[in-house]
């Protein structure tokens, strides 16, 4: 009281409990009183009231995982942090979700190549800790594809063609690909020296053979071309063997008119003629950005070429 000497000692205050919840009792005891006018008053030494535990955070965190684009669903697994030493409080099994954005993938190996994220849940957790779930990736990476394309034209006079084209690629993640088809091809070449070439070869067999051999074709307009419809070239001089090529597969008048283009743009006009040092590494380029088109996720390719009789 005002004016007395009176103080309180120590005292203690013990849960009923160390579980979580609201409203838990509270123990208080050890309560004395002490000073020279203690004797004048009683004091009970434990008294209880209540108060809150709140329950602790335990993190569940999927482990990043990564496969190949095919390929079979990685074994998902988690780490979890913010459990209290010698306790157990997780039980069951975690179940993981694979999204793209908020869309769920229900296969992931028919999904594209790209980066998914792994939701983990399903756990059952102890009531003295709050489960904090947390994403993980799981990263679906290009396969290794190796393909093989094969075309056997058969070709009609005059430069018309009709052939069967196949195609087939294996690689990781269980890729295996084998498609055909029947269409017409249109046969371009480049420079004059692969023309002459492809000419002399349908000439002499009636059909495309793979061989090596010189030809001593001349190719002059009143030509009828047996196998190529397109070309690509530079100019050529005037009275030139090269020029009377160009000129059998288009017409005099389109080249002389070409040509007269060039010298009102000034385009330096050229003897040589466009040079393929290697033939088969052009129609492998082209094949595999055609392969490519098919299917996204296929990679650069290992393709080989094959011409068949």
């Amino acid at each position: 009281m005002l004016g007395e000497d009176n103080s309180h000692g120590y005292y203690t205050f013990t849960y009923d409990n160390k579980n979580a919840g609201t409203g838990k009792t509270v123990t208080c005891s050890g309560i004395t009183l002490a000073g020279t006018d203690k004797a004048n008053y009683s004091v009970s030494s434990s008294k209880t009231t209540t108060a809150n535990i709140t329950a602790k955070t335990l993190t569940i965190t999927a482990a990043n995982k990564s496969m190949t684009y095919g390929g079979s669903a990685p074994s998902y697994t988690y780490t979890s942090s913010g459990i209290v030493s010698g306790e157990s409080p997780i039980s069951g099994t975690a179940t993981y979700t694979i999204k793209s954005g908020s869309t769920t993938v229900s296969n992931v190996s028919t999904a594209n190549v790209g980066s998914y994220s792994i939701v983990p849940s399903g756990l059952t957790i102890g009531s003295n800790y709050t489960a904090n779930y947390v994403n993980g990736t799981l990263t679906i990476n290009k396969a290794n594809a190796s393909c093989t394309i094969s075309a056997s034209p058969t070709l009609t006079y005059p430069g018309s063609a009709t052939g069967n084209i196949t195609y087939s690629c294996t690689g990781d993640g269980a890729l295996s690909v084998t498609s055909s088809d029947t269409s017409v091809i249109t046969v371009g070449t480049v420079g004059t020296t692969s023309t002459r070439t492809l000419e002399a070869n349908m000439k002499k067999y009636g059909k495309f053979k793979a061989t090596s051999e010189n030809t001593d074709i001349f190719i002059y307009p009143g030509y009828k071309f047996k196998m190529v419809d397109k070309l690509i070239t530079n100019f050529h001089l005037p009275e030139s063997t090269l020029i009377m090529l160009v000129s059998a597969l288009s017409s005099k008048e389109n080249v002389l008119n070409a040509y007269d283009i060039a010298v009102k743009i000034k385009e330096a006009l050229s003897s040589n003629e466009m040079y393929m040092e290697n033939a088969q590494s052009t129609a492998v380029t082209l094949i595999s950005n055609l392969v490519k088109n098919l299917n996204p996720n296929i990679p650069d390719l290992n393709v080989e070429v094959e011409f068949m009789e």
